[in-house]
């Protein structure tokens, strides 16, 4: 997988772990959004998630989040996540940083 990844595309350890724990299907099509998050194609709303630390974008993929920044032209992603678990995973946030 790593080598039809885009360059600038970077996953912290925690988004490479949730990426890990999604079944294949819907792996294969998050894969498929994170390159066109990277090449800044991906379609659907962004918003910048102010109630966290660094201020994080965040990307919709159908039933899942993608919380990222840009540093530069470099794409961190820092968490991927379901919808519903989003309340979740902002505490975690706030709680971390």
């Amino acid at each position: 997988m790593a080598s039809v990844l885009p360059e600038n595309l970077r996953l912290v350890r925690r988004a490479q772990n949730d990426l890990d724990k999604i079944p294949s299907e819907e792996r294969a099509r998050l894969v498929e959004d994170l390159i066109r998050l990277a090449r800044k194609t991906l379609p659907g709303e962004i918003k910048r998630i102010t109630s966290l630390p660094g201020r994080p974008l965040q990307a919709d993929a159908g039933r899942f989040r993608i919380l990222h920044v840009w540093e530069g032209p470099i794409l961190w992603v820092l968490a991927i996540f379901a919808r519903s678990r989003q309340s979740d995973v902002f505490r975690s946030f706030r709680r971390h940083f």
